[in-house]
């Protein structure tokens, strides 16, 4: 029969994916939700969670399945790639709870799943999926990321972020687990980000080279103790009276 109405349009926001609580709250009731079922114009994922048979099975689909699946939100790799700051969804797909969901078999796919609270600040509704806010799925994406760093400074430059945000969040998620790798990559970026807006960069040390200084032959000669012979056989490095004894010692040899 297919779904019309406000049912239909649900189900084409939410990328195919709807629960239960969203079809009973649209007027169906449990015996309409189990015939859509046998009729196989709705598939089950998970208990409560289905996806509309005339929906293919997309990315964001899968998102927004294991958000609904685990009652959480979708934070770092998962939520980055959905406020696209990056292109590619990472796998397993990164999702938060408050509470432990508990034995919930998810067919889809290895989720990694944390609990953890978010203030409700750092929570928003993106096209309809609870994600963490784009501040604080900077930096706790940057931890899990492989190039971290690298998306660190590009979202800086890209304005998606400011310097004195992630700050902010590494205060006041201090202590949980990957804050001080972020805190680490938050560092490098900022003074990347501090260099790029015409702030002058830390001095760094120039490596030391050894000193050469150039010296007349004669000088050189002197400080090493050394005496050169000359092709006359005297030596140089010797006082000038001593030069003129010798010439007037040869001289009287000769008259003799």
């Amino acid at each position: 029969m297919g779904d019309t109405g406000q049912i239909a349009e649900l189900l084409a926001d939410r990328d195919g994916v709807i629960t239960i609580r969203e079809a009973l709250a649209c007027g169906l009731t449990r015996k309409q939700i189990r015939g859509r079922v046998a009729r196989g114009e709705w598939v089950t994922i998970v208990r409560g969670i289905y996806r509309s048979a005339s929906h293919p099975m997309t990315e964001a689909l899968l998102v927004r399945a294991a958000v609904a699946a685990h009652r959480g939100v979708a934070d770092r790799s998962t939520a980055a790639w959905w406020h696209g700051m990056i292109r590619t969804l990472p796998y397993p797909l990164t999702v938060a709870s408050a509470s432990n969901p508990g034995a919930t078999r998810w067919p889809l796919g290895r989720v990694d799943l944390i609990r953890r609270r978010y203030d409700d600040t750092d929570v928003e509704t993106v096209n309809g999926l609870p994600v963490t806010s784009a501040p604080v799925t900077a930096v706790f994406a940057a931890a899990t990321l492989h190039h971290g760093a690298r998306f660190l400074d590009r979202v800086l430059q890209e304005g998606t972020v400011t310097v004195a945000q992630l700050q902010a969040v590494l205060v006041r998620y201090e202590g949980s687990a990957g804050i001080a790798a972020a805190r680490r990559l938050v560092a490098v970026a900022s003074e990347g980000s501090e260099s790029e807006a015409g702030l002058p960069p830390p001095a760094r040390p120039l490596p030391r080279r050894p000193r050469q200084v150039q010296c007349p032959r004669r000088r050189r000669v002197a400080q090493e103790g050394l005496h050169l012979a000359r092709p006359d056989g005297a030596t140089g490095g010797g006082h000038r009276g001593d030069r003129r004894h010798a010439e007037r010692r040869d001289r009287g040899r000769l008259k003799k």
